[in-house]
């Protein structure tokens, strides 16, 4: 699939047999990245566990879904800013332990 592609299943332009899996997929993945501007330690696992990234990505989700993703961060400030706080913790955990 192209970029154009994706770009039109996100704007619901109706292409061929296309699903809403195509659509969620970009989503989830664009939320991943977005999750990860926050706090980079994120890996895949920690959205499949039940954590405060999964609860963020699954809101994202729901957001981006009925196109209002420009309001997750203001919605989720608080949540987003703890996101980062658990990867500045780890930061200078790490750094202390050496």
């Amino acid at each position: 699939m192209t970029i154009l592609d994706d770009i039109k299943t996100m704007l619901d332009i109706s292409l061929e047999n296309i699903s809403y899996d195509v659509k969620l997929n970009i989503i989830i993945e664009d939320g991943k990245q977005h999750l990860r501007n926050f706090n980079p330690l994120l890996t895949d696992d920690d959205f499949k566990n039940s954590t405060r990234a999964r609860y963020l990505l699954t809101s994202y989700c729901r957001y981006a879904f009925s196109n209002a993703a420009e309001m997750f961060n203001t919605n989720y400030k608080s949540d987003l800013l703890a996101l980062r706080q658990e990867y500045e913790v780890a930061v200078y955990e790490n750094q202390n332990s050496n």
